[in-house]
């Protein structure tokens, strides 16, 4: 072999990447030179990569490495070995006991644990709505309720389809008080009945036939001084609704105008009465009387066929023109039956006209004055744009809520008011910004109630709870300054204080009882006079009046030298049925022959009978047996009371002892009538007991005080005599369509 050759290969080799060191070089030069293709000249060589053999996993060797490793076993620990621990560890307690008792040598960690904060306790939420004098009274909560005006019947209740359009107009005149003057101002409802000459209608046979007239027992000055009244009245409210808005609050007709001599007393305010009455609107009982069918049709329509053909625009039907249809209306009734028209209204005034016509007038005037006039209209504004609303809302009516929910649940109120204050005034005391406004001297006002607060405290400790009540009661005045800021009122405050209250207030009401009805007791001087005597005021002021007058402390002398020119003597418990009103007027039952108020007691002596009346209602019923809810009718017959009153005739068809005899026993039946009749035992007239019971305790406590007024008059009811005298009775029917003379409306005059 050429030693050229063998260099060639040999460098080659050197050079190949396969060849990492100098075995190699020497195997492959001599394999090179045992290899035939190399000897010949093929020019083929063997690749010099290595097989390098798979590495195989560790788990496909071992299939034992997927089994949990053994723990091994722990070996037993000798009594050497165990020993020697236990002394360890006493040794090691030993020595870090000392260091846990110094605090100085505990080493603090980097990282302090935040302070463990207490939560505060939430100051109490004062509800405004929760606590004021004044509460709502809905008429929603007697819908569903049934009642029966049999329950009430006794001998003195009487039927006064009138006493709404009186309660109205007294109403009117005691929230406007300043524009009328003070004999108008103490009007009663009895005022009223005499001057317009209107009677009650008894629901009970008493086996008079005969009517009494007030002429006949009511001495003549005191009738004519009530006609004189309603003049004066009539003169006021008509000078009130043409009154522009610039008049100063005061009278602005005096006794002076009504007794002049001048015959145009009334001729200026009728005329204009006249010619306005027809656009203002004439009441029901002056109009024409429609039937509802025809209320129902169209009178007259303005095309013959109703426009009701397809539109020219699917998407502009409203082009097609509706009928008009004209309706039938109630219209006023003819000009010579007309009670306006009537020509001595202007020379006599409200005598003038018929007694059923008086009190629609005098009411048509108020109603007319409450739309209509400028001075009134303003009065109105001003009554309901205060700068704040009342805490419940705008509601319709509202009341004394001492009246409501009666005499112990009121200072109940007042007793939770006090303690819910109390907390909220000890529980911001503790706050830190209270504190540091306390000490810098910032916040005098919390200081001072809370110097008042412990003071109060101070004397109701050790006490028992109702003791604790009466102290609240007597330091009224002090707790009024520890409510200021929390509260605007409280459950003691006067009602009729605040002028929000005043044009939705119920003056009159007196309670209300569930499945019966509301109950009213009418007297004036609500407003704008402060007497000692005067019952409409804060429930303190009026208990203390109540233990006064229980005490015999007044006599009528003090009450005539101090009061008798301002207080009404006369008075009446009235009942409205509003339980039936209510579900007539859902029904949409003509209401025009209804009769919905009632006369229960009119003066001291029958409002004893009344109270022991309630008392018997009261009761619960002695036997099991299902109590029967009508009084039987004279005759035994309960189908004979429609509406509470009698369709039986008062004579019997038999003649002779058996109608004497009769008769007798029809009015031994009627008096004994409310002692057999209790409510039901029925466990929903529960409620009603309870406030019945609220209702004879207010009346129970006022009796005393309406007695001594009474008997002041009987006193001293004549020291003032009126100089005029007794007019012809005006009593008689009046025929609207015969023109009268003049000389039959003159009025005379004695002086």
């Amino acid at each position: 072999m050429n030693s050229d050759e063998t260099n060639g290969v040999g460098e080659a080799s050197t050079t190949s990447p396969l060849s990492n060191d100098s075995n190699n070089q020497a195997s492959s030069s001599m394999h090179n030179q045992n290899d035939p293709t190399t000897e010949y000249g093929f020019g083929l060589r063997r690749s010099a990569r290595e097989r390098v053999p798979r590495k195989r996993d560790i788990y496909e060797i071992d299939p034992s490495v997927y089994l949990p490793k053994k723990k091994k076993p722990k070996s037993k620990a000798t009594k050497k070995v165990v020993a020697s621990k236990s002394k360890d560890a006493k040794a090691k307690n030993a020595k870090v006991k000392p260091q846990q008792s110094d605090k100085s040598k505990v080493k603090k960690s980097s990282t302090p644990k935040p302070p463990v904060r207490t939560p505060e306790i939430p100051i109490p939420v004062v509800n405004n709505k929760d606590w004021t004098a004044n509460i709502p009274l809905y008429n929603s909560e007697l819908r569903n309720q049934n009642a029966k005006i049999s329950r009430l019947k006794n001998e003195n209740m009487k039927a006064v389809p009138y006493a709404g359009d009186i309660l109205k107009i007294m109403s009117f005149v005691n929230k406007f008080n300043y524009f009328f003057v003070n004999e108008l101002q103490s009007l009663s409802f009895q005022d009223f009945e005499i001057g317009l000459d209107l009677y009650p209608d008894p629901l009970i046979n008493t086996g008079k036939e005969i009517q009494r007239l007030y002429a006949d027992y009511i001495p003549v000055k005191e009738v004519v001084g009530c006609q004189d009244k309603m003049n004066l009245l009539l003169l006021t409210i008509m000078d009130l609704l043409f009154r522009p808005v610039e008049t100063e609050r005061e009278p602005q007709v005096e006794w002076s105008d009504l007794k002049s001599t001048s015959k145009k007393t009334f001729q200026s305010y009728i005329e204009k009465i006249r010619l306005y009455a027809p656009e203002w609107g004439y009441p029901k009982e002056w109009r024409k009387n429609i039937s509802t069918e025809t209320l129902m049709k169209p009178a007259s329509s303005t095309f013959e066929k109703d426009d009701i053909g397809p539109a020219v625009d699917q998407k502009h039907k409203e082009i097609l023109t509706p009928n008009i249809y004209q309706w039938p209306a109630n219209e006023p009734i003819d000009i010579d039956q007309d009670p306006l028209q009537t020509k001595g209204l202007q020379r006599t005034g409200i005598l003038a006209l018929e007694a059923k016509d008086r009190i629609v007038f005098l009411r048509t005037l108020v109603d007319w004055c409450c739309s209509y006039s400028p001075l009134l209209h303003h009065e109105i504004y001003i009554l309901t744009h205060y700068k704040r609303d009342p805490p419940f809302g705008i509601q319709t009516k509202h009341v004394p809520r001492y009246l409501l929910q009666g005499l112990d649940e009121t200072f109940s109120y007042y007793k939770k008011l006090c303690n819910l204050v109390q907390s909220r005034l000890e529980i911001r005391s503790k706050k830190k910004h209270v504190k540091k406004q306390m000490k810098e001297g910032k916040n005098d006002e919390i200081v001072h109630r809370l110097e008042i607060l412990q003071k109060l405290k101070t004397q109701m400790k050790g006490k028992t709870e109702d003791e604790k009540l009466k102290l609240m009661i007597e330091n009224y005045e002090d707790w009024e300054k520890v409510f200021k800021g929390e509260t605007p009122e409280n459950p003691l405050s006067n009602p009729y204080e605040d002028k929000i209250y005043k044009l939705r207030s119920e003056e009159f009401f007196i309670g209300r009882v569930p499945h019966v009805g509301d109950f009213y007791l009418p007297r004036m001087q609500t407003y704008e006079y402060m007497s000692s005597m005067n019952t409409y005021t804060d429930l303190k002021t009026l208990d203390n009046i109540f233990n006064t007058f229980e005490s015999k402390k007044y006599n009528p002398f003090t009450l005539f030298e101090n009061d008798s020119p301002f207080m009404s003597s006369n008075f009446k418990i009235l009942f409205h049925d509003k339980i039936a009103l209510i579900q007539d007027v859902i029904s949409g039952a003509d209401m025009t022959e209804k009769n919905y108020w009632y006369e229960m007691c009119y003066d001291s002596e029958t409002l004893l009978k009344f109270i022991d009346f309630i008392d018997q209602k009261i009761q619960q019923p002695s036997t099991a047996e299902p109590e029967k809810e009508e009084i039987r009718s004279e005759n035994g017959d309960p189908s004979s009371l429609i509406n509470g009153v009698s369709t039986k005739s008062d004579v019997s068809p038999t003649s002779g002892q058996n109608t004497k005899k009769k008769q007798e026993k029809s009015e031994e039946s009627s008096k004994d009538a409310s002692k057999i009749n209790p409510l039901p035992k029925n466990p929903q007239f529960n409620s009603s007991r309870r406030k019945f019971a609220m209702l004879q305790t207010y009346l129970r406590r006022i009796q005393p005080i309406l007695a001594e007024f009474e008997e002041m008059k009987t006193k001293f009811g004549d020291i003032n005599p009126t100089k005029r005298q007794s007019r012809r009775s005006q009593r008689r029917e009046i025929n609207y369509k015969i023109e009268n003379s003049d000389d039959e409306y003159a009025m005379e005059d004695s002086e």
